[in-house]
């Protein structure tokens, strides 16, 4: 991951785990940084499947109401995706690997993706300041519906948001086999 001074950046890696049960991590820069690792998954010897990669299909464009409504997404407000069923994601997809793209933000935030019909983790899986474009890979379980949530966690005023936000998803791969997350609340999604 590269980053300058004073930016928050996330970057997701899949990393083996060494036989003693650790991973590395290590700063390549000259100061000191602080470093956040949230594990968000793990692949262990006994699934039977895995990671099936597929060539890289848009699923969602706020800019074209691609995958959902037309225009930026409000500070705030969360809007689900169908996963399956489409583009060769077959129903028993268990999760998706996505490349998340935040472009012209008005201000300072975060997305969060997630699996729907549970509610949003505490965690973010990209982070944005105002103007900056930036992007993000992403492993994401897909909810019982076939469906994953975005959620903006910027605050930014909803009424203006809507108009200045826009998000793409790209969607890169599905994996058969991820860990469960317990099902728990979510958050009622506004109409757009």
């Amino acid at each position: 991951m590269n980053y300058t001074a004073g930016q928050t950046i996330p970057n997701q890696v899949i990393v083996p785990v060494g036989k003693d049960g650790y991973i590395e991590l290590y700063n390549g820069g000259w100061n000191a940084v602080d470093l956040i690792a949230d594990v968000t998954g793990y692949f262990d010897r006994a699934a039977a499947d895995g990671y099936t990669s597929l060539n890289p299909v848009r699923f969602v464009d706020t800019r074209e109401g691609l995958g959902a409504a037309r225009g930026q997404v409000a500070g705030q407000d969360t809007f689900g995706v169908q996963i399956t069923g489409r583009s060769g994601i077959p129903a028993g997809a268990t999760a998706v690997a996505l490349n998340v793209t935040v472009t012209n933000p008005r201000e300072t935030g975060h997305l969060t993706v997630f699996p729907s019909g549970q509610a949003a983790p505490s965690t973010s899986s990209l982070n944005f300041t105002a103007g900056q474009t930036v992007a993000n890979s992403v492993i994401v379980p897909v909810g019982a519906d076939g469906k994953i949530n975005v959620r903006n966690g910027a605050w930014a005023d909803r009424r203006d948001y809507r108009r200045r936000r826009l998000l793409r998803c790209r969607q890169q791969g599905c994996l058969r086999h991820v860990a469960a997350r317990p099902p728990g609340g979510r958050r009622p999604v506004p109409s757009h």
